[in-house]
């Protein structure tokens, strides 16, 4: 929009009235004001050692400021206290250090090195509208070229002490989300702690680096894994130190209609124990187990699954970006088995129901 102000013109005559048109001047006076805020944007350089540097009138009048230069401290720039108004601010200076923004007679905000902030002027201090922490995340590139969000507790996130880093891609980490902690190393490296999620080896790391393992907890004793829903705790996996136990939930209070195993050597007659080894294992090492849907007419709660399930894939052309897939990338449609599963441990019950009648039997014969 053009600026367009009122035309003052010959003053007109007479004794009485606006004789100097004062109130026209007041009207361009305050639009001009405006229309400086609204259209401004200051580049201010703030370069140097620590100290203050004090905005003048005109310049505090711009809406939008971006602090530049080579700073070797701190710095405090000041503007007026008055007016009341709203800044967009963007700290680009040099030399990683932070700048507190405030009135010249009240407090202020403090811009991190290479961070922004919208802040509020209300006549008397500098104030945040979002709260304190609009440093608290900030994004850029390590010396590994990888891309980070860094984040702070505390609202110090100096070269010396990053509290968090979250390297998301590029560099040495592409393809890793990486959560670390109290060091300017970025977590899950040599003797670091952290949680990293890694794309292109594929594992999950919990507290130390391990990359050898798909997942890997570290606890020293107590629950590793918790598995649970929005009705409590259904299974853990647990730790004393030494071994490993995998635990389901068997409280008396969570079941009903509890009764004896009858008929367990009958069930258990009519299993198949196999030998056999996987297509996929290059060993063809030959292992013991039962097929799964044969098992499922005697322990049908150890077999997750339908027997003969299929899932269709889609096939794509050679070259195809996995980020933008268009109809002509697919070339077809493969069938894919979605294999039954067993969980050999809750066979466990029927087989001690079936020692136990075989036991019964045993001695039966022997008080004969």
């Amino acid at each position: 929009m053009a600026k367009q102000i009122i035309e003052l013109g010959t003053a007109p005559k007479g004794t009485d009235g606006d004789t100097t048109r004062s109130g026209f001047t007041k009207v361009n006076s305050n639009f001009d004001e405006l229309y400086a805020r609204a259209q401004s944007k200051l580049e201010k350089d703030v370069g140097g050692a620590a100290g203050i540097i004090a905005l003048t009138d005109a310049e505090a009048l711009s809406g939008i400021i971006d602090f530049t230069g080579a700073l070797t401290g701190a710095r405090v720039v000041t503007v007026p206290p008055e007016p009341a108004q709203s800044y967009v601010l963007r700290n680009s200076t040099t030399g990683s250090f932070s700048l507190t923004f405030k009135t010249s007679s009240g407090s202020g905000v403090i811009v991190k090195s290479g961070a922004s902030a919208i802040v509020y002027s209300d006549g008397t201090n500098i104030v945040d509208p979002f709260g304190a922490s609009v440093t608290s995340l900030q994004a850029g590139i390590d010396a590994a070229n990888a891309s980070i969000a860094t984040t702070n507790s505390n609202l110090d996130d100096t070269n010396a002490n990053v509290a968090t880093k979250m390297p998301l891609a590029g560099g040495a980490f592409t393809g890793m989300v990486r959560y670390g902690t109290t060091s300017n190393t970025p977590g899950i490296e040599a003797a670091t702690y952290g949680v990293a999620i890694d794309s292109v080896t594929g594992y999950i790391a919990c507290s130390r680096n391990v990359a050898a393992y798909s997942l890997y907890v570290n606890n020293a004793s107590g629950t590793l894994v918790y598995f649970g829903n929005t009705a409590g705790q259904k299974g853990s996996i647990t730790t004393n130190g030494s071994s490993t136990a995998y635990n389901t939930t068997s409280d008396y209070r969570l079941k009903e209609n509890v009764a004896p195993i009858s008929g367990a050597l009958e069930r258990l007659g009519a299993m198949r124990p196999v030998r056999f080894n996987f297509i996929v294992d290059p060993a063809k090492q030959v292992v013991d187990g039962f097929i799964a849907h044969e098992l499922a007419q005697v322990v049908p709660e150890a077999v997750f699954g339908a027997k003969d399930a299929v899932e269709y894939e889609p096939m794509y052309r050679e070259g195809y970006d996995p980020g933008n897939v268009e109809p002509d990338d697919v070339i077809g449609v493969r069938e894919v088995i979605v294999p039954q599963a067993v969980d050999y441990s809750k066979v466990t019950p029927l087989l001690a129901a079936a020692i136990l009648e075989l036991w019964s039997v045993v001695k039966s014969g022997q008080a004969a």
